[in-house]
C-alpha cells in the first residue's frame, strides 16, 4: 500500500510542476514586449486643434491631428543620459532611440509656449 502511495505522489507532484510549467510558459507567450508594456499617450490639444504626444522605451513622438491651428508640434527626448533640445514641425515630429530602448522620459507640446507633458518611463 506505501507503494501505491508513493507513486500517488510522485504522479501528483509531476502533475503539479506540469501545470507550473504550462502556466509560466503560456505567460511568457502573452508578456508584451517592453516597448508595448510602457507605451503612454498624452492628449495635448488646445483651442479645437487635436494634438497628441506618444512615448515607449524606443520611440517617441509628437502629432497634430486635426484643426487649423498655428502651433507646431513640439518634443524633446532623455534617453541614456542625454537631453535632446526641442524640435518641431507644422505636422509631426519623431525620436527613435539607439537601440530601440533607453528612453527616461519624453516631453511634449503643442506650441512653443505653450506648456507641456511629460511621459516618464
Amino acid at each position: 500500500m506505501s507503494s501505491n502511495l508513493a507513486t500517488s505522489k510522485r504522479r501528483g507532484l509531476l502533475g503539479g510542476l506540469s501545470a507550473v510549467a504550462l502556466a509560466t510558459a503560456a505567460g511568457a507567450l502573452m508578456v508584451p514586449s517592453a516597448a508595448q508594456a510602457h507605451t503612454s499617450t498624452v492628449d495635448l490639444s488646445r483651442s479645437g486643434c487635436s494634438y497628441a504626444g506618444q512615448s515607449s522605451h524606443g520611440y517617441a513622438k509628437t502629432w497634430k491631428g486635426s484643426g487649423s491651428c498655428s502651433g507646431h508640434a513640439w518634443l524633446r527626448v532623455n534617453w541614456a543620459g542625454n537631453v535632446s533640445s526641442w524640435s518641431h514641425d507644422a505636422s509631426k515630429v519623431e525620436f527613435y532611440a539607439p537601440g530601440n530602448n533607453g528612453i527616461v522620459w519624453s516631453e511634449h507640446k503643442s506650441c512653443e509656449t505653450c506648456g507641456s507633458k511629460k511621459i516618464n518611463h
